[in-house]
């Protein structure tokens, strides 16, 4: 039965759980990082400006991977002292020259479609790090289920990010939070 699970979600057709596997919906393909990019940039815009506000010198934050996400990025230079722990590769040139800053990347497997890490190595890592508060993306947020991503390895380490934060913030725009969403991974 585990062979069978383990089939069914490297399809793409459920998620693993403790003690079993729920089912994730049905698929629709996944946007490029290009498409992503270019789609509601003024919200995301206004998303990180906002975000930005409950930021604070010296803080240490986590980042998730995203465009929205590498949208706050670019805006953290205005505060010093931050420390950043990501798995967001597309962050990393806005962040190469925080004030008195540091940077921590996670490890782990490149997700070449979102450019951001993921995988064993990146929940190790992730294992041994706290933060004052987390900034997480999602393809989609869906009343009673909650952060839906495209992938279940992806939702796996959400999840280990929103454990490892005193607060969380989530980043998404309508289109996120209409219910229908490209994201199968469930949290």
């Amino acid at each position: 039965m585990r062979r069978d699970l383990t089939a069914l979600a490297e399809q793409g057709l459920v998620m693993r759980t403790y003690g079993g596997a729920a089912h994730i919906g049905a698929r629709e393909p996944e946007q490029s990082l290009q498409e992503r990019s270019g789609q509601h940039s003024t919200e995301k815009a206004r998303m990180a400006r906002a975000a930005l506000a409950h930021i604070h010198d010296h803080d240490t934050l986590l980042l998730d991977g995203g465009t929205s996400t590498a949208a706050l990025a670019r805006l953290l230079g205005e505060r010093r002292g931050l420390h950043v722990i990501t798995n967001n590769l597309l962050a990393l040139p806005a962040l190469q020259d925080l004030p008195d800053g540091r940077v921590t990347l996670l490890g782990g497997d490149l997700r070449s479609e979102s450019l951001c890490t993921f995988g064993p190595a990146a929940l190790a890592m992730l294992e041994r790090l706290s933060a004052d508060k987390v900034f997480v993306s999602a393809d989609g947020v869906v009343a009673g289920r909650g952060l839906c991503e495209a992938s279940a390895e992806q939702s796996y380490l959400k999840d280990k990010m929103l454990q490892q934060a005193a607060e969380v913030f989530v980043l998404a725009d309508a289109a996120s939070s209409s219910g229908t969403t490209s994201g199968t991974g469930r949290r």
